[in-house]
């Protein structure tokens, strides 16, 4: 079974590789400088990586939680009250701090998606928190 497996993977690459060498004869086709291009197409994708999914949230879960509790706050609330609130919401453990850490950077990197789309803003500090709220 194993070995099967490995034809067919074996198989998949190098379809991979004839598709990339075909592709690479179609830009140079249409650019006399093809080499450069190719390298800066490698350099553009590479430095990109791969984003690893969280074991947390559904794709898009993290959002509508922060903006559910945004909006059900009567006050701004900071950043740690509301990864604590999504974390609740998902009945995910708060005792452990790897975890809290955790939810609070997919927080953070989620409100600050949110605050480019003007969905949120930043009101203030208290302390060394942010406290966030729903834009008007």
């Amino acid at each position: 079974m194993l070995k099967q497996l490995q034809k067919e993977y074996s198989k998949k690459i190098s379809k991979i590789k004839s598709d990339l060498i075909l592709l690479k004869s179609t830009i140079c086709l249409f650019d006399e400088d093809c080499e450069e291009t190719i390298i800066k197409i490698s350099k553009r994708t590479s430095s990109r990586g791969i984003k690893k999914r969280n074991s947390y949230f559904e794709k898009g879960e993290v959002r509508k939680l922060i903006l559910t509790t945004l909006r059900t706050s009567n006050e701004p609330l900071k950043t740690s009250e509301v990864s604590l609130s999504c974390q609740s919401v998902k009945n995910i453990v708060s005792d452990d701090v790897a975890t809290n850490k955790t939810i609070q950077k997919i927080v953070v990197l989620t409100l600050r998606e949110l605050e480019k789309k003007n969905l949120v803003k930043a009101v203030g500090k208290d302390g060394l928190a942010i406290l966030w709220k729903i834009r008007d």
